[in-house]
């Protein structure tokens, strides 16, 4: 079960960090991605927009 991607290489519990990203997005801050997005997880939280 091995998977060449870069996702999967993040850590030992990559593939449920993903799930959890899916399911909420606070969860998010603890992915690398979230260095990347200094942006609320607002595209993931329809209902939180205005």
């Amino acid at each position: 079960m091995h998977a060449p991607s870069p996702d999967h290489n993040i850590r030992a519990d990559g593939e449920f960090h993903k799930k959890k990203k899916k399911d909420f997005d606070p969860s998010f801050d603890r992915t690398p991605s979230q260095r990347h997005q200094p942006t609320p997880p607002i595209l993931a939280t329809p209902f939180s927009s205005p």
